[in-house]
């Protein structure tokens, strides 16, 4: 007579439950996790980014102090949102036709281009040009205009432009 040696499924369960218990609910924890943390974009200066080009904390700024904040990823959406009390921040304006910045200028009460390239300056904003590159660092105000002193001491640098009539501090 011969005895079998080989695990029968009663045993193999009970030896695998615990393990296949233990991936389950990790998986189901990471589930819970994501849906948990809503509707997010990414990318440079999105109001729903927490990342660190995002601009959560800035929207959320903003949105405390009464402030609309309305995003727009297409043309279309732009018209939308543009109107007679709207600011409007192109993040990419070197990517926007130079007539379609020219007409969102025209329907919005500002316009503001995030580190416009040369040829957009030329086709747009003719008046004003590059005046060159500084690093990120501490900076402190150099003039007496209100709002420049009681910001204080910022963290800034980048891409510098100037203008005829127009005032750096």
């Amino acid at each position: 007579m011969s005895t079998s040696v080989s695990p029968d499924l009663r045993r193999i369960w009970r030896g695998a439950r615990i393990p296949l218990a233990l991936v389950v609910l990790i998986f189901a924890a990471g589930a819970l996790l994501l849906l948990g943390r809503g509707e997010q974009t990414h990318g440079a200066l999105e109001p729903g980014s927490y990342e660190p080009g995002g601009a959560h904390a800035l929207a959320k700024l903003l949105r405390d102090q009464g402030v609309d904040i309305r995003t727009a990823h297409t043309m279309a959406e732009a018209d939308d949102v543009a109107g007679e009390n709207a600011t409007l921040l192109v993040t990419q304006p070197d990517l926007v036709p130079a007539k379609r910045l020219e007409t969102l200028r025209e329907r919005s009460a500002d316009v503001v281009l995030v580190t416009p390239g040369t040829r957009t300056l030329q086709e747009s904003l003719p008046l004003v040009r590059r005046e060159g590159d500084s690093e990120v660092g501490p900076l402190s105000p150099q003039c007496t205009v209100a709002a420049a002193v009681a910001a204080g001491d910022v963290t800034l640098g980048g891409t510098g432009y100037a203008s005829p009539g127009a005032r750096s501090c």
